[in-house]
């Protein structure tokens, strides 16, 4: 992975967030970008890995970030997990 893959993913979170004024941190260790982000006092954190040159979440069935949509999609899982746990 290049720097300009991990802005792309850094951008792609930021935009998703720009009208709720949520700040996004992401880092990367070991080819893995660690993305954080704190939305409606909920803390919201995944790891992602380029496959095929697209950000995916876990390596068994995985949930590509492609787009806001995405984005979109990958929170409403996150906070569904944390409601049924």
């Amino acid at each position: 992975m290049n720097a300009d893959q991990i802005n792309e993913l850094r951008d792609l979170f930021r935009r998703s967030m720009l009208d709720w004024d949520v700040s996004v941190s992401v880092k990367v260790m070991d080819d893995i970008a660690y993305v954080s982000f704190d939305l409606w006092q909920t803390k919201l954190e995944g790891s992602f890995y380029l496959s095929d040159n697209q950000w995916a979440e876990n390596f068994d069935c995985p949930h590509y970030i492609t787009n806001r949509e995405s984005v979109w999609q990958w929170i409403a899982m996150q906070l569904h997990a944390k409601l049924t746990s």
